[in-house]
């Protein structure tokens, strides 16, 4: 099985946001509702949808 993305929710986009990049997620999108980071290795990607 290949995964491509995995979408969580999110209270505060912002404080995600820094958290996830701390972890080393690179951010490729961003608006008001949403985010997507590329994962260090791989084609995955990981999500934050405003709850």
């Amino acid at each position: 099985m290949r995964l491509n993305q995995v979408t969580a929710a999110a209270r505060d986009l912002e404080v995600s946001i820094a958290f996830y990049s701390l972890l080393g997620l690179r951010l490729i999108v961003k608006n008001p509702h949403y985010a997507r980071f590329e994962l260090p290795e791989g084609e995955a990607t990981f999500s934050l949808h405003l709850t």
